[in-house]
């Protein structure tokens, strides 16, 4: 469902699109129904197991882990959202906002920063557009995408594939390796092509440059990208 017509259902209010977004976080928050966790490098979100919260899913060196990031989508439907935020927060994560995030993450307004306190708005408001970090891109969606715009945010015309839709990829930036959720599957790509992976087996990502699909932690699913050796390493426990 999109946010143009969610902004419709809620409230009444027709102060535009940031406005929609926050009615939408306001009214999950109530509503009953499973949370989706979205993404760390792998993904990360409200968890449905506290288990998937251990700092492994991390951007790793020489020296071991070293950095949980999360790809976005951390609240979606907000259950568990207290303890989801103070773990990351514990894990000192990083990360970009995704679609269900951004009246959290931007510029989210008093009502919201009441109704949700200082940890989780602490935590939220610290998720960024985009990230680099150890010359990788991160981004909830595909990086031609302005994470910025809500309808960006939304975008869903299927996952990347050859029909021209890689090549908008590869020129958004420069970045050797770049990460993204959304799709909740494996995906990985080069400027020519989807490579047959499907995060069954650790790959290395050693010459040329690469887009990953990292698949949802709600299914299970991680990674851990170690940028000394360019190996990356999928985990997947359902």
């Amino acid at each position: 469902e999109s946010a143009e017509k969610l902004g419709r259902k809620n409230s009444g209010l027709t102060a535009g699109l940031q406005r929609s977004v926050n009615t939408e976080i306001q009214a999950g928050s109530r509503r009953s129904g499973r949370a989706r966790p979205g993404e760390w490098v792998s993904r990360a979100a409200t968890p449905p197991q506290r288990a998937h919260l251990n700092p492994t899913p991390k951007l790793s060196g020489a020296s071991g882990p070293l950095q949980v990031i999360v790809i976005g989508d951390v609240f979606e439907m907000g259950e568990r959202i207290e303890e989801t935020c103070r773990l990351l927060a514990e894990a000192n994560a990083i990360g970009v906002w995704g679609n269900h995030d951004f009246g959290l993450c931007f510029q989210p307004d008093d009502e919201l920063r009441q109704q949700f306190g200082h940890q989780v708005m602490d935590f939220m408001t610290s998720l960024r557009p985009r990230l680099d970090v150890g010359g990788c891109h991160f981004t909830h969606v595909e990086p031609w995408l302005n994470p910025e715009e809500v309808m960006d945010l939304w975008y869903y015309e299927g996952p990347p594939d050859e029909h021209g839709k890689l090549k908008r990829i590869f020129d958004a930036v420069p970045n050797r390796v770049m990460f993204s959720g959304h799709y909740h599957k494996w995906l990985l790509a080069t400027a020519n092509g989807i490579v047959d992976w499907n995060g069954d087996v650790p790959i290395q990502l050693d010459d040329g440059r690469y887009f990953v699909v990292v698949g949802a932690l709600c299914e299970g699913r991680y990674a851990i990208f170690d940028t000394d050796t360019s190996e990356l390493v999928p985990f997947s426990e359902k």
